[in-house]
């Protein structure tokens, strides 16, 4: 019982420091950008990187993990226009160190950094723009969206006719599962990623509790949220199996084997089609040439 009172009000002690203290946060090159870190991902790039320009990226630091697919000429355009900085990152289970290497290099060109993977699409519901979103957590050290699981409806091979975003309209309740956007004006409270999907803060040399930060952001049993992650974990079946199964461990406990990809797909039974607004304009920028926005 006490011990329970101890955490609330320390909880409620630490969401009211977020809240209030002041932080300075200097007008910045970029007002919010994309970290990721991919590996053999150039048949998708491009529709991740004109999806999220559409909905106000402003920028990508993209971390290259062992590629040796085309990524470099699809990637050359981006790079060219300055939309793009491209890191070779030969490391091993390499993802929070990538993110913390991008959040430590590039911190003082972007107000806001996301963290997210090449096969996730952050969707405005309720915003024009992502950037709209992100104001109203100004003073917040983080901002967070939830997945949603996406079937593969049934599909044997993969389609590469066929857009990854309007590949599928089948998928799970939003999942307590988060993604998490840094606001770069404390970085000096940061002490590192914790599996990759948070932050961990410093306050009065002790650790910020997570709580704090994650409440305010997950909308329990709710699957129209303000915003939200699609999630198109598998593709199809050629693609859990040629990638997902290839990279992972050979061990039966391996998180990408087939038993997690059948309950995703188990959990994947809902109509979502959020993302198809966003899918003719997606489509036209698809068409035209690479150019800075």
């Amino acid at each position: 019982m006490l011990r329970n009172l101890f955490k609330l009000l320390r909880n409620t002690f630490y969401h009211l420091i977020i809240r209030l203290i002041p932080v300075s946060a200097p007008r910045k090159k970029y007002y919010v950008s994309l970290c990721a870190i991919f590996r053999n991902e150039g048949a998708y790039l491009r529709e991740w990187l004109e999806f999220h320009r559409l909905i106000g990226v402003e920028h990508f630091y993209l971390y290259n993990n062992f590629s040796d697919d085309n990524f470099h000429k699809i990637l050359q355009p981006y790079i060219t226009a300055g939309l793009v900085t491209l890191i070779d990152w030969p490391h091993k289970n390499g993802q929070s160190s990538a993110y913390n290497h991008c959040l430590q290099h590039y911190k003082d060109e972007t107000s806001w950094l996301g963290f997210i993977d090449l096969d996730e699409f952050v969707v405005p519901n309720r915003y024009a723009n992502l950037g709209e979103w992100l104001q109203k957590h100004q003073r917040l050290p983080m901002a967070f969206a939830y997945w949603k699981f996406f079937s593969t409806k049934g599909r044997m091979q993969e389609s590469p006719d066929i857009l990854v975003t309007e590949s599928s309209d089948v998928a799970s309740h939003l999942q307590q599962i988060q993604k998490m956007f840094f606001n770069t004006a404390w970085y000096p409270f940061i002490k590192n990623f914790h599996i990759a999907h948070l932050a961990k803060l410093k306050y009065f040399g002790t650790f910020v509790p997570d709580k704090p930060m994650l409440f305010y952001g997950f909308q329990n049993g709710i699957d129209d949220p303000d915003i939200q992650i699609n999630h198109y974990y598998g593709k199809s079946y050629e693609y859990q199996h040629n990638k997902k199964i290839a990279y992972g461990s050979p061990t039966v406990k391996n998180k990408h084997d087939f038993e997690q990809f059948f309950n995703i797909e188990k959990k994947a039974c809902y109509h979502d089609g959020h993302i198809f607004p966003w899918l003719i304009r997606l489509k036209l920028a698809l068409q035209k040439e690479v150019k800075r926005q």
